[in-house]
């Protein structure tokens, strides 16, 4: 009985202690958990411009008309590098044989070729792209525009919009633990998410600038908005 006795009081020492570790980890597996989103966003302003200039070319040859695209392209290409404001790159080209003539007709159709060939313009002086259009609209038109937020802007807001949403989706978590008789959350998982609104077609702004084209006048820079967001996700265990 005397060398038992011993045994009995480790035992039970050992129980004892292997409850109080396994409780606490117990309680957090029961926690209930609780799925929020939280967001921030502010309009800023676009501050790039992307101008596609095109040209279209006939001939009697494939040659000749990848000839004539690839002389308006250098020409084009040499005076865009010449203006520091200026990021130039080439876009879709493109050669094909076009047949003319009718098929009631018995005679022969003539076979022609096309061709178009495309430059996009990158900047952030809008005066200086749209005087560049302007000065070789005779070589290459403008056939498309964009207004884009630089990679620059958009970091600089997400930045100032992260603490907004963090304190957002703390406030979040805070307001329901309470709502639902808790005192207490502990954030379990989180992901951020970042992103910026397109921007939608002017249609009516794209036909103001051909007029500004064919009076040989400055194009019109209206820039516009851009919704940049950021969302946080995540789960919260309540207490």
């Amino acid at each position: 009985m005397h060398i038992s006795a011993p045994r009995f009081l480790l035992t039970a020492a050992f129980a004892a202690s292997c409850c109080c570790v396994c409780t606490p980890a117990l309680a957090a597996e029961e926690a209930p958990l609780l799925q929020l989103e939280a967001s921030a966003s502010q309009q800023v302003r676009r501050d790039q411009v992307q101008i596609t200039l095109a040209t279209d070319v006939e001939g009697a040859s494939q040659g000749e008309v990848s000839r004539k695209l690839n002389a308006a392209l250098q020409q084009v290409t040499e005076q865009a590098r010449t203006v520091p404001a200026l990021r130039v790159s080439n876009g879709p080209y493109w050669v094909a044989p076009q047949s003319t003539g009718n098929d009631d007709d018995k005679t022969p159709a003539e076979k022609r070729w096309r061709g178009n060939a495309q430059l996009v313009l990158e900047s952030s002086d809008f005066d200086a792209a749209s005087e560049f259009a302007r000065k070789v609209s005779d070589t290459m038109a403008v056939n498309g525009l964009n207004f884009v937020l630089s990679t620059e802007a958009r970091e600089t807001a997400r930045k100032q919009l992260l603490a907004q949403a963090a304190q957002a989706f703390r406030d979040k978590a805070e307001h329901a633990a309470k709502a639902f008789g808790f005192s207490r959350y502990e954030i379990r998982t989180l992901s951020l998410d970042g992103a910026c609104a397109p921007m939608p077609k002017d249609l009516g702004l794209m036909r103001s600038f051909a007029v500004a084209n064919a009076e040989d006048s400055a194009m019109p820079m209206e820039p516009g908005d851009a919704t940049v967001r950021v969302s946080v996700t995540g789960a919260v265990a309540l207490y």
